[in-house]
């Protein structure tokens, strides 16, 4: 939604105006985000899952473009 519509509408007219449509978009996104922090969720703990988690490396900057080029190794991305 951010990256594909523009904030601002141009009119014929050269009049600049705001993009209500990305807006509803935007505040739709949001409502059905909210309705699922509402419901409680009956998640029960689990101690082996919790060991996984905690051995992981943190989530650097670094980290993270380790884990982007093995993914681009294991799923090129294809030539346009």
């Amino acid at each position: 939604m951010e990256d594909g519509n523009p904030n601002d509408i141009i009119t014929e007219n050269n009049l600049k105006l705001i993009n209500f449509t990305k807006r509803d978009m935007i505040s739709k996104v949001i409502r059905e985000i909210q309705g699922y922090q509402y419901v409680n969720y009956n998640i029960k703990s689990s101690e082996d899952l919790a060991r996984l988690l905690d051995k992981l490396p943190d989530a650097t900057e670094e980290f993270e473009k380790v884990l982007y080029e093995l993914s681009l190794k294991r799923e090129p991305r294809q030539q346009s």
